[in-house]
């Protein structure tokens, strides 16, 4: 059962209209919003109106709401909620959870590097390792996958530590399962946004631009939008791409970079896995 996945970083803006384009384009099962400030039942409804009937959206428990929202094509029930930590910004689902297809969703938006330097994120990155675990603990799987907009990039501490996430960059890595670190075992994630880095010829080389400016170092562009995946499903990952376009509108200029006042200031995610 192949089941598509979107995440978008919406910045705030109204794009229930784009967003609804690109789940009819990419036929969308579940759907992953950060920063968005549309109502769930004004997506719901704008999604029905492209044609993208029976979305839903299984909502957190009282007083635990982040900026996060996760839409799924189905009823309430198939994205069953396990916890949410605002104060980490990330909430964490469980897909399918009466079916052997079960799977593990983290959504996360880290913190800006406006307020927090990489130091800051990595620290706060190793808040996360422990709770994913007790989950997969709890549940008996290793069926899991982060998502989201994790404000580093691929290279950075907080994703390649083995404190943090622990993402590898190549599945043969990956494979081993987890590797031993001064005396305890860490389980790896793969992370196959590495690919995406430079020019391809095939996407853009990044998810989210930002100016160099005077600054000393600057990569201008970068990977922060990411899906990282457990060895036990890398192999079910079927699909990753940065898009650039919804239909026949490109989200980048002539020069390859962001449009002004088209999208978002970040590019839409998509990916899919064979469930």
């Amino acid at each position: 059962m192949r089941i598509p996945f979107i995440f978008w970083n919406l910045d705030k803006r109204p794009l229930q209209t784009d967003v609804a384009r690109l789940a009819l384009e990419h036929d969308v099962k579940v759907l992953i919003l950060a920063e968005c400030s549309i109502e769930p039942a004004a997506m719901v409804a704008q999604l029905d109106a492209v044609g993208m009937n029976g979305f839903t959206y299984p909502e957190s428990p009282a007083g635990t709401r982040t900026d996060l929202r996760l839409f799924v094509r189905g009823p309430e029930t198939m994205l069953k909620h396990l916890e949410d930590d605002p104060n980490d910004h990330m909430t964490i689902r469980r897909l399918f959870p009466r079916t052997k297809n079960a799977i593990i969703v983290v959504a996360v938006h880290f913190q800006s590097k406006a307020t927090f330097p990489e130091a800051d994120q990595a620290q706060l990155a190793t808040r996360l390792r422990p709770k994913i675990e007790e989950i997969e603990k709890r549940y008996g799987v290793r069926r899991t996958i982060v998502v989201g907009d994790l404000n580093m990039n691929p290279f950075e501490l907080g994703v390649i530590s083995s404190e943090g996430l622990h993402a590898m960059m190549t599945k043969q890595i990956a494979r081993a399962g987890s590797r031993k670190v001064a005396g305890e075992e860490r389980p790896f994630f793969y992370n196959p946004m590495w690919r995406f880095f430079g020019e391809r010829g095939d996407g853009p080389p990044g998810t989210h631009y930002y100016p160099a400016g005077g600054k000393i170092i600057a990569f201008h562009w970068n990977i922060f939008d990411q899906v990282l995946v457990r060895p036990d499903l890398m192999d079910r990952l079927q699909e990753v791409r940065i898009l650039d376009r919804i239909d026949a509108m490109p989200l980048l200029n002539d020069n390859g970079l962001p449009a002004n006042g088209i999208g978002s200031d970040h590019l839409p995610l998509y990916f899919a896995l064979d469930l």
